[in-house]
């Protein structure tokens, strides 16, 4: 590989950057170049700047790293260039690096390193006309950005002597600390004025950089930091906001060389201590230290890069247009601050002019130096803007049937059952045709066009038995209503919106569906003209009001009131330990986004209001000893339709230690959250939390006895001595697991001086949980660790944590989500065709695929690897997608969505309220069908059933819509649950990002859609008498039956269609 040296010159003018030579060097040359900045910082605009280049090769690839290595007092960047080795590194390991020069300060050469923000060199000879070397770096990087398109996100920087001060004072300097992944300062350390050093290194100013410091223990010009200080300046400074250590951990690395760990993540902070006998000030090399100091600074900073970066698809504004033959139309590409432009016109500005006689797709790239983003396009029509397409809705094409937000990944899935593969739909092949295109729903207009792209080189996918194609829209932003359009075959996808509140009806409608879940209270809901309405159900004689003992239910004596909390799944019965774990995925939902949960003066936000209602319930379960009772059910198996009608006795049964774990933990989890709302109800919680783990702690081995609940060895079902995962062979989740959790909750909840003893518990425990036992290529089914991951980095954030373990915690997680086959490497990967990988799908997925998803939005919430952050929002983005149709079945889980949004949902549900035959069996052939908003279990692979399908196929489409109970055994794929209803509830609320609606009365339309439905109106809130109505350009709303508002506004385009008996009543 051939290298290059070029030396250029920079001047630092005002405002706009120009560099001459554009085209790359073909051979080895000497080059110059300019730029024009002006600083406020600094005097005499223009400055003249120089500095040294060193490439890797004559034409250097796109997106390389920058090392930026500076210089000590009195020297040159060709000086420094030539004693150190980072030229042969940087060949090696393909980076570039550049060696800057430096300009006198207070009479000699030397940076301006005095860290402050003001005029000059505040405290360095007092220079006022110092000149700003953080403008020059900030310049000088973007001046690599465009001349040789580096990647951004990777800029390191490292210095010898004052080079190191400078190194440091680039990390915390306002103009350049958010370009700098990393630095590694040689004998240097940081000098700046106080205060102004004392507010950068605040909470919330102060950002996180990897920092490696090398430094000799004999330099008498520079001193070796202080360890026998109780602040170690300057890596105590770094550390503390980073990981809230000062204090750091030692190991020898060699005879002569100690490193001492401060952090180890999020941003490690590390010092290396170099003993060797008269290395002094200088710079460490083989000869005169056996260290190699480049290769040891590429390898630790190497990793780590500021957030991640890539040219992107420039954003083409307009993103459709149509004229007429002869007019003009503008269009502008909007490309990252600092690219270049280039169109497939040849036109290398951001606007260009147009007049195309013919319909025209026109096509721009973002550029920096020889590099070049991905293509965004435009389509220009030329005549008519809308087509008239009598398209066909096939299922072969599969969306998000609600829609997508507008800066996400949108990928439709376009699929073929491989006719040699058994399965349900195995002679339905599709051709698919060469041209897809976006079309919008309102006219049939084109707005994107593009070509497909086969999964994994068309192969059968195996947990399909589908040959799959990826259509990418993703430069579509523009909010509206839109379908997928096959233009060969004349098919067509279900439509979807763009939207950034497009998750926000199917969170609340599960919510909703989640309410209609509660016993002991009247249920009622309505969509349209469905009716869902049933009175109090179990407050009869013998039933929750006055339960018995199970164990002893002649003894009146024993009569309890268990009333309230919610029916656990399709039957009635309730279960203590299931609903510890809904409830902590939804108290997660309130406290992962509690902007889009508002309420009313007086009121609680709508999830914690449902979690208070089983809140409740279970405080009647635990007695005053802190036990807490398991489950209230009938004996044996049994429903009616509705369950208020059901008269069947009522038991409640007996403790265990798992339960009573599980519960503390979620009361202490609840605790903490409703602290800001109620201190009187947090307190009572907190007690109740540690009254439960002082029972379960003191009795360890208590396992709850289902027998006296069977009728004849089991009825329906026929669990062993335990039910429900609370079995004798449970002993790992009774004594790891729910105590580690219960722990963790407790240690937030009462803090270091009250809550020692649970935080000593945690810290026995967790390293004998399933998560910090796992190690890299060990197989395990990672979407069942929910609860233990939420609890794990709940002490982690915990501000007493000891950090030490908090690390542990953090890295095993980082490790688990970043390198397991099964999470995000399966997207990056492309795993599945369907973009929603589990290795595996059993009895309830769904909640699994959930489960999976919120483990990547864990990882990027605690912002634990920043690099990956982008592409954890999309993998955790493309399971919401599977759920909600994006699946080899095209079928959104959720329960009669249809008026919601989701245009072939869910329609019959296992569940003994919407029990096969009537009137709530099917969403489209019975009168009313289930209730609106309940996700399925989903696809079973180990469905035991004969019916075909679900038995015989691949695991993806193991799945059937249907409800009847044995033996056909729809409660293994289409029974509901309140664990697999709270997971998605999370999931969904975590995209939820539509602005507060605090304004009820005033209704937007989001799309065109029927005045009745939701989903047509913002925040899903229908116009009312007091509303004042304002349809949105370019959507059409149907009235089909008189309506009254205060006020209606048409913005330009906006349009209303009367159906038959429709009518518009304006009211004073």
């Amino acid at each position: 590989m051939k290298s290059l040296t070029i030396f250029c010159t920079l001047w630092l003018f005002s405002g706009m950057l120009s560099a001459r030579n554009l085209t790359a060097p073909k051979a080895a040359t000497t080059l110059t170049g300019s730029i024009s900045v002006t600083s406020s910082q600094q005097t005499g605009n223009p400055r003249t700047r120089t500095f040294t280049f060193h490439l890797p090769s004559a034409t250097p690839a796109c997106n390389l790293p920058l090392m930026i290595v500076l210089h000590g007092d009195g020297g040159t960047g060709a000086g420094i260039m030539n004693y150190t080795g980072f030229n042969a590194l940087g060949d090696a390991q393909n980076f570039i690096s550049v060696y800057p020069d430096a300009l006198p300060v207070a009479g000699s050469v030397q940076w301006n390193k005095f860290a402050d923000n003001a005029t000059g060199s505040g405290d360095n000879g007092n220079d006022a006309n110092a000149p700003d070397d953080v403008q020059f770096i900030v310049d000088l990087i973007d001046y690599c950005y465009r001349r040789f398109g580096i990647d951004r996100s990777r800029v390191y920087v490292t210095g010898h002597s004052g080079g190191g001060f400078m190194a440091y004072f680039l990390t915390i300097a306002s103009a350049s600390k958010g370009r700098i992944a990393g630095i590694a300062p040689v004998a240097a350390s940081l000098w700046g004025n106080d205060t102004y050093l004392n507010n950068q290194f605040a909470t919330g100013t102060f950002s996180r950089t990897p920092l490696l410091h090398i430094h000799a223990t004999t330099d008498t010009d520079v001193s070796f930091p202080d360890l026998n200080s109780g602040w170690i300046w300057p890596e105590a400074s770094y550390a503390w906001p980073t990981c809230t250590n000062a204090t750091p951990v030692s190991s020898a690395i060699a005879a002569d060389i100690t490193r001492y760990d401060f952090c180890t993540s999020p941003a490690p902070v590390v010092l290396l201590a170099l003993k060797r006998a008269g290395l002094g000030h200088a710079w460490p090399t083989i000869a005169n230290s056996g260290y190699n100091t480049e290769l040891q600074i590429w390898s630790f900073l190497s990793p780590f890069s500021k957030g991640s970066y890539t040219l992107p698809a420039p954003v083409i504004s307009p993103s459709s247009t149509s004229i007429t033959a002869g007019q003009q139309v503008s269009l502008t590409a909007g490309c990252p601050a600092g690219s270049g432009y280039v169109w497939n016109t040849g036109a290398t500005a951001a606007t260009i002019t147009v007049s195309p006689t013919a319909t025209t797709t026109y096509t721009a790239y973002c550029t920096a130096g020889l590099c070049q983003g991905a293509a965004g396009q435009v389509m220009v029509t030329v005549g008519s803007s809308t087509t008239s397409v009598a398209a066909v809705i096939d299922d072969h094409i599969k969306t998000d049937q609600f829609g997508y937000l507008p800066a996400a990944q949108k990928i439709a899935v376009i699929s073929s059952p491989d006719p040699a593969v058994s399965q349900y739909n195995q002679t339905s092949q599709y051709t698919p045709g060469n041209t897809y295109q976006l079309r919008r729903v309102s006219d049939n207009s084109v707005v994107f066009s593009g070509t497909l792209v086969a999964w994994n080189g068309g192969a059968t996918h195996n947990q399909s038995g589908d040959r799959v194609w990826w259509f990418d829209f993703s430069p579509v932003t523009a909010a509206g209503s839109y379908y997928v359009y096959d233009v060969g075959q004349n098919k067509r996808s279900y439509p979807f919106l763009i939207a950034e509140y497009v998750y926000d009806v199917p969170a609340r409608q599960a919510l909703a569906a989640l309410k209609m879940q509660r016993c002991g209270v009247a249920r009622f809901g309505q969509l349209g003209s469905k009716i869902w309405q049933d009175a109090a159900c179990h407050l009869g004689n013998l039933q929750d009001t006055h339960c018995r003992d199970v164990s002893d239910p002649a003894n009146s004596a024993r009569e309890r009131n268990m009333s309230g909390g919610w029916h656990d799944a399709g039957d009635f019965n309730k279960y203590s330990l299931y609903a510890a774990e809904a409830l902590h995925n939804l108290l997660k939902a309130y406290e992962e986004n509690p902007a889009s949960w508002t309420a009313a003066a007086g009121s609680l936000p709508a999830p914690l209001e449902e979690a208070a209602y089983e809140l409740d319930w279970l405080l009647k379960m635990q007695d005053s000893d802190g036990r807490v009772r398991c489950k209230v059910s009938i004996k044996g198996y049994g429903t009616s339709s509705p369950p208020g009608t059901d008269t069947r006795q009522r038991f409640y049964g007996g403790a265990s230690t798992l339960t009573t774990y599980a519960v503390a933990s979620v009361f202490a989890h609840a605790a903490s959250v409703f602290g800001s709302f109620s201190a009187t109800y947090a307190n009572t919680l907190k007690t109740a939390a540690r009254q439960a783990w002082n029972w379960a702690k003191a009795n360890p081995n208590v396992i709850f006895d289902n027998t006296p609940f069977l009728i004849n060895g089991g009825g329906s079902f026929n669990p062993d001595n335990g039910i429900y995962g609370d079995a004798a062979n449970s002993s790992y989740y009774r004594s790891i697991i729910y105590p580690t959790v219960a722990a963790a909750y407790l240690f937030r909840l009462f803090g270091a001086t009250d809550g020692a003893a649970y935080k000593t518990a945690f810290e026995n425990l967790y390293g004998q949980t399933s998560p910090l036992q796992w190690t890299a290529g060990a197989d395990a089914y990672f979407p069942d660790w929910q609860v233990i991951l939420d609890a794990l980095l709940t002490y982690a954030n915990a501000p007493d944590a000891t950090p030490a373990h908090a690390t542990a915690i953090r890295n095993k997680f980082t490790a688990l989500v970043t390198t397991s086959s099964k999470l995000l490497p399966a997207f990056l990967n492309r795993t599945d065709a369907y973009r929603a990988y589990l290795n595996y799908h059993p009895w309830n997925s769904n909640q699994q695929k959930a489960q999976a998803a919120l483990q990547l939005q864990l990882l990027k919430r605690n912002n634990l690897s920043p690099a990956t952050n982008e592409a954890l929002q999309q993998a955790a983005l493309g399971y919401l997608h599977y759920l909600h149709g994006l699946n080899p079945n095209a079928k959104c889980y959720l329960s009669q969505m249809n008026a919601l949004g989701a245009s072939n949902s869910q329609n019959e549900i296992y569940h003994g309220w919407f029990w096969d035959g009537t009137v709530y069996d099917n969403a489209l052939t019975s009168a009313t069908g289930p209730f609106p908003g309940f996700l399925i279990g989903g696809p079973n692979q180990d469905y035991s059933g004969a019916l075909i399908p679900p038995k015989g196929q691949p695991a993806q489409k193991a799945y059937k819509d249907w409800n009847t109970d044995y033996p056909d055994n729809a409660y293994e794929i289409t029974e509901i649950g309140i664990y697999t209803q709270a997971a998605y509830i999370r999931l969904a609320a975590a995209f939820m990002t539509k602005p507060l609606c605090t304004d009820s009365a005033v209704s937007q339309s989001v799309q065109s859609g029927d005045w009745q439905a939701p989903s047509t109106w913002l925040c899903g809130t229908v116009p009312t008498v007091s509303s004042r109505v304002q349809v949105k350009a370019g959507h059409i709303v149907t009235i089909p039956a008189p309506v009254q508002v205060k006020q209606i506004q048409l913005d330009a385009g906006g349009q209303l269609r009367f159906s038959a008996g429709g009518r518009l009543i304006l009211v004073p």
